[in-house]
């Protein structure tokens, strides 16, 4: 066909078009995983540069007073756990990051459910954020849509834009749209290969109750103690008396019991290098006051060495404890970005959720070997009742490094 008859065929197709009242025929869509979504102006779409850069799919929406800005992260998790203990955890660990500057709701649009969040941008100035996740087979799909502070509600633009057709198709994006970034690599993280729990023996045990004893002096005594040190939690009691003024200048025996009840959420098994993790504490309703220490540490050291540490500790061998320890504090330069974190409960109380990042691998010696060691520990304070008893119990979630 002749240049300028192709001209004339192509204007008559699209004069066509529109008499037919189709507009959408102009329309696009961009695809993320499984997740679709259509548009059309006044929508565009940012270059494939820009895109690439951003690991996402974006559009902007300037046609308004407020203008909007929707990027669609081309990283989507898959689930290790049921979908409602999913939207849970991902609760935890909003309001554990963003406390009362977050605002959650839930959102019914083109046939799916969006659990989202209004929170406040962390490098946008005077902007708001929109973060919507979905779960479409077994995946995680975020969108995030920024919007001036002023916006208080969930843009009807953005609504709009998830109420059209939404399905499943593919990876690729249709014809017309910029292309697709490329895909990115697979994230590396970190695997949970072992739960060591530290303990004391019965002759430990004994020592510490000398010491509780020690520690009343002539003024009462100690008459029992127990430490029970689980996978999610530790329980503890001291049992004892003191001798208290009475009437007629005589001394009364009073009898007292402490107990402290802790128990927490599971660490992930597998922890990706670009997930966060929530964890949340609580003490028992007849737990006294206790403290939890929680810490990421790396452990490094030659790598036969590693396992020998990590089994005298378990067995409580005499001296093990201190070894681990001092092989944590050969660590502590080599890496960046560990959390340490201590919550205090009173009785029955749950704290707000810690928030955990895997940091980056750290920079080893040859030869040497590197883990993760997510490291809780009970605390009561200085001089308290049970303070040498809680601080012989901790519990070392051990992970190894996995791409």
């Amino acid at each position: 066909m002749k240049p300028s008859l192709q001209c004339i065929f192509l204007c008559l197709l699209a004069a066509r078009l529109l008499a037919l009242g189709c507009p959408t025929a102009w329309a696009m869509s961009v695809s993320v995983g499984e997740l679709r979504l259509e548009y059309a102006l006044p929508w565009e779409r940012a270059g494939a540069g820009e895109e690439s850069e951003a690991e996402s799919a974006i559009l902007r929406r300037s046609d308004t007073t407020a203008p909007l800005t929707v990027m669609l992260p081309r990283h989507h998790t898959r689930l290790r756990m049921p979908e409602e203990h999913f939207y849970r955890q991902l609760e935890m660990v909003w309001r554990g990051r963003y406390g009362e500057a977050a605002r959650m709701d839930w959102l019914d649009a083109g046939g799916r459910r969006w659990r989202w969040l209004r929170r406040p941008s962390l490098d946008r100035a005077g902007a708001v954020v929109f973060h919507l996740v979905t779960v479409i087979d077994g995946r995680a799909h975020h969108l995030l849509a920024y919007a001036p502070a002023s916006t208080t509600e969930l843009p009807e633009a953005v609504i709009g834009l998830l109420s059209g057709p939404v399905g499943a198709q593919g990876n690729g994006d249709t014809p017309g749209s910029f292309p697709a970034a490329p895909a990115t690599a697979p994230s590396m993280g970190w695997r949970l290969e072992r739960i060591v729990h530290i303990r004391p023996g019965q002759a430990e045990l004994d020592r510490m109750m000398t010491l509780e004893r020690d520690g009343l002096g002539r003024e009462g005594g100690i008459t029992g103690l127990a430490l029970k040190v689980k996978e999610q939690g530790i329980e503890a009691f001291l049992q004892g008396f003191v001798w208290v003024p009475g009437p007629g200048r005589r001394e009364v025996r009073h009898e007292f019991l402490h107990r402290w009840e802790l128990t927490w959420a599971a660490p992930p098994s597998l922890w990706r290098d670009d997930e966060a993790a929530a964890m949340a504490v609580s003490s028992g309703a007849g737990s006294d006051r206790v403290g939890l220490g929680i810490g990421l540490r790396f452990l490094c050291a030659e790598a036969d060495r590693l396992g020998a540490m990590l089994d005298d500790a378990q067995r409580g061998e005499a001296g093990a404890g201190e070894r681990l320890e001092a092989a944590f504090a050969s660590c502590r330069d080599k890496a960046n970005g560990l959390t340490q974190a201590e919550v205090t409960l009173s009785p029955g109380e749950a704290a707000r959720p810690v928030v955990l990042q895997a940091p980056d691998y750290p920079a080893l010696s040859a030869g040497e070997r590197g883990l993760l060691v997510l490291t809780l520990q009970p605390r009561v304070g200085q001089g308290s009742p049970g303070q040498a008893l809680l601080g012989a119990a901790s519990v070392h979630y051990v992970y190894e490094r996995v791409r």
